[in-house]
């Protein structure tokens, strides 16, 4: 028999269903994309303090030289959630700063890093994404 604590720390850890506020933490999420100019698009799944998955679309707003910045949106089915992503290099790890919410995603604040493969012909690629969502 499961103690009093255990289930009110599982239900504590577990996801907010609709539109509630989402419990702060770490997550991960992996993204499949095609890179289009000046951008990219693809699917993600997310997983850890928060668990959704939906669609994204990035646009290239500073990109000079070897550094990239992309504002990518996240549409999901909790919410949406923006951030900004610093590519340095295809080899090195992604800076992420989540800048803004709606839904769920609504007033939480969050940093990370990304590392991604490119896969097919250079235009497919796959990134393995981690950090925090805070409050």
């Amino acid at each position: 028999m499961r103690s009093l604590a255990a289930v009110l720390a599982a239900l504590a850890l577990a996801p907010v269903a609709g539109g509630g506020k989402l419990a702060a933490g770490r997550v991960s999420w992996v993204q499949h994309g095609v890179l289009t100019h000046p951008g990219n698009k693809g699917t993600w799944t997310m997983a850890g303090a928060i668990v959704d998955k939906g669609t994204f679309v990035g646009v290239c707003v500073k990109c000079h030289g070897a550094t990239a910045d992309l504002r990518i949106t996240y549409e999901g089915k909790r919410g949406t959630f923006v951030l900004v992503a610093r590519i340095l290099s295809l080899h090195e790890r992604t800076r992420w700063t989540l800048l803004s919410g709606t839904g769920s995603y609504r007033g939480l604040h969050g940093f990370g890093t990304c590392v991604g493969r490119l896969v097919v012909n250079e235009v497919s690629f796959r990134d393995r994404c981690k950090g925090v969502f805070a409050r």
